[in-house]
């Protein structure tokens, strides 16, 4: 069994984050029918540009939320999250 585990420090620095995680089992990989995949993306690009409001993408708020983020953390390969096999 795989466990999801947030560190501590996480909680100290953001306090009211919600994180969720997805499993998926069975999942096939291979492309079998590419267009179907590349037409995902593209819908999904066009709903990710709602969310950008300018050109360069460090100006943008759901970006800027991010790296925040990131700059709070004290080490550059500090691990947030990390997997466990139990």
């Amino acid at each position: 069994m795989t466990r999801f585990v947030v560190e501590d420090d996480v909680w100290a620095i953001f306090p009211h984050a919600k994180i969720g995680v997805v499993v998926a089992q069975g999942i096939d990989n291979g492309i079998k029918n590419a267009s179907v995949y590349e037409q995902m993306l593209r819908e999904a690009e066009k709903e990710a540009r709602k969310f950008l409001e300018f050109e360069e993408l460090s100006r943008n708020p759901v970006i800027v939320v991010w790296r925040e983020a990131f700059r709070r953390f004290k080490t550059k390969k500090g691990r947030v999250v990390r997997l466990k096999r139990c």
